[in-house]
């Protein structure tokens, strides 16, 4: 049953919001069966001779079933589109154009399921060699982070093989802070090339 039903650091198949399908390296957002209670209730079952059809008992449970587990509500990154698109209740709420971690300099925005586990208006941001301010933060892994970048005139194309990010998701000044009164703590960010 685990081999079937485990899902957790599992790769997995995204349904991308403008079409086509997209692998994405395993995570720790998925369905973990409790292999002791099942085993437990699967001899309750046979001994009761109860014919049923019933879901696993899981110790972890995704968010939902579908799409990765993420449920209707989430940001997408297309990281080889340069685009990021919030879909809510499983409609398109808010897309723009972004720059991702620069290509040139191996500052990647690595691909991957996650949540955002930190929001903060007015932040500055600090690496071995910079100090940004930035209006909106929604940090989503490690030191990776959604947020403004009004230092770029332009999003999307192809500036992050060269000029992108250290590994952040750069947005328009306005569309982050669209953005950042949707979303909360927890909400999914799915990311893949």
């Amino acid at each position: 049953l685990s081999d079937t039903f485990n899902t957790d650091h599992k790769d997995r198949t995204w349904k991308k919001y403008k079409g086509g399908i997209a692998q994405i390296p395993s995570n720790e957002k998925g369905y973990i069966v409790d292999e002791e209670a099942e085993a437990e209730e699967l001899k309750k079952i046979i001994r009761n001779g109860w014919k049923q059809q019933r879901k696993p008992i899981y110790s972890q449970e995704g968010k939902g079933h579908g799409n990765a587990e993420v449920g209707d509500t989430y940001v997408e990154v297309d990281l080889g589109n340069q685009k990021l698109y919030y879909i809510e209740n499983g409609k398109l709420a808010l897309q723009t154009d972004v720059v991702t971690g620069c290509k040139r300099y191996h500052n990647d925005t690595p691909s991957m399921i996650t949540d955002i586990y930190f929001m903060q208006e007015g932040r500055t941001l600090r690496g071995e060699n910079y100090a940004t301010f930035v209006y909106y933060w929604m940090a989503f892994y490690n030191h990776y982070g959604l947020h403004d970048a009004t230092w770029r005139s332009k999003f999307g194309g192809d500036i992050y093989l060269t000029d992108g990010s250290h590994g952040c998701v750069n947005m328009p000044k306005d569309k982050a802070a669209e953005l950042y009164q949707m979303v909360h703590v927890g909400t999914p960010v799915i990311l893949y090339e």
